[in-house]
């Protein structure tokens, strides 16, 4: 009885997160670095995440619960994080990932985009900060790279004041902070 409503909080929790950040399963699981039945398992209990499936799971509800900045670009109210944080996804978990379709509603990389080209995280680093929010930030962009880069980074202009001000609050902590 106990297990069985621990696999309920588990699934619950899992089928939440997901949920959270607006992605179906498919694209979940591209950025999990596992496949859409393993999100539907987590989802209905049939298994429980493990290992670092777990730990993803760990640092999207740290984000999810994490401080935002309220920021008005063109009229249109946006967040971004308050401060640092620490990318959801890590490099050594996944190769290659698609965007969901609400950020890239025309996916410009087909076979996805593959996380250990600096090219092709420059791009997605773009489109995120172009069309997402703080918690698209924290799950897809590394705060030190984005420091890094932010001179480069060809970003719309709306959203230049915004970067400013995001880059500004992260080179003010030091980045093992």
């Amino acid at each position: 009885m106990l297990n069985d409503m621990v696999e309920v909080a588990v699934s619950d929790r899992c089928e939440r997160l997901r949920q959270r950040l607006s992605m179906t399963q498919s694209e979940f699981a591209t950025i999990l670095g596992v496949s859409q039945a393993a999100v539907s398992q987590f989802e209905s209990g049939a298994r429980s995440p493990g290992g670092r499936t777990a730990a993803f799971y760990d640092r999207l509800e740290t984000a999810i619960e994490s401080d935002v900045v309220a920021e008005s670009v063109d009229g249109r109210l946006t967040t971004l994080p308050a401060h640092s944080w620490t990318r959801v996804i890590q490099a050594d978990d996944v190769s290659v990932i698609s965007l969901p379709t609400r950020l890239d509603w025309s996916p410009r990389q087909a076979s996805g985009w593959d996380f250990s080209d600096e090219v092709h995280r420059r791009e997605l680093y773009r489109i995120v900060l172009d069309v997402g929010d703080a918690l698209d930030i924290q799950v897809f962009i590394e705060p030190d790279e984005l420091v890094q880069w932010s001179a480069e980074l060809v970003v719309a202009r709306r959203m230049r004041p915004a970067l400013a001000r995001l880059i500004e609050r992260l080179a003010a902590v030091p980045s093992d902070a």
